[in-house]
């Protein structure tokens, strides 16, 4: 069987790519992939390669389990076409959802903020929810996430995270505006891969 070396999470545009064994992450802007999704097969093929290359990426000869952090909407046609790619270079290629690795509790929430759109994860009668709001409909993030906590939950305790620089500055704002304990991580862009890795896999 083999071992699961290298842990894959997608973000938007962004590949995250943490090796267990050396406990380090490496990182990729992709202009194949949007919203989570593979824009070309073909191009992303040799993008992902040339990541590989570049950061020497140890394959194993028998091969490593490669474990890739999806959210739940992502389709089954671009499921199978990362795993087509990836096949070339892993072993197996297992999918893990995003929502089940998110520590949401009761009276808690989750803001995944990129530079076009917002991603709220919360909970709701015990179970997972989420909700993606497009940037375009409002003026700016602050705009967007303010219209979520007023209308459709508003949590004791939010944690923000993604690719968007701007996550530091909401977070003081909303703590200033908002009677919620907002924090962030230092390293809010690989949260996801932090919290993974605080667990037992």
């Amino acid at each position: 069987m083999a071992k699961v070396r290298y842990i894959l999470y997608l973000n938007d545009d962004t590949l995250f790519l943490l090796d267990k064994f050396k406990d380090q992450i490496y990182k990729k802007k992709c202009n194949y992939i949007k919203k989570n999704e593979i824009q070309n097969p073909f191009k992303f093929y040799f993008e992902w390669n040339d990541f590989i290359k570049t950061n020497k990426i140890k394959i194993a000869l028998f091969g490593y389990s490669l474990k890739v952090i999806v959210p739940t909407s992502l389709n089954e046609v671009q499921k199978e076409k990362y795993k087509e790619i990836f096949l070339d270079y892993f072993k197996k290629v297992e999918f893990i959802y995003l929502e089940d690795i998110l520590p949401l509790e009761k009276d808690s929430a989750i803001f995944n903020i990129n530079e076009d759109y917002l991603d709220f994860y919360y909970l709701s009668k015990n179970k997972n929810q989420s909700i993606q709001i497009s940037k375009t409909l409002f003026k700016n993030e602050y705009k967007a996430i303010a219209f979520i906590l007023n209308t459709i939950y508003s949590p004791k305790k939010l944690i923000l995270y993604g690719n968007n620089e701007n996550v530091p500055k909401l977070t003081a704002k909303i703590n200033k505006d908002f009677k919620i304990q907002c924090t962030f991580q230092e390293d809010y862009n690989i949260y996801v891969l932090n919290v993974y890795k605080s667990e037992i896999h």
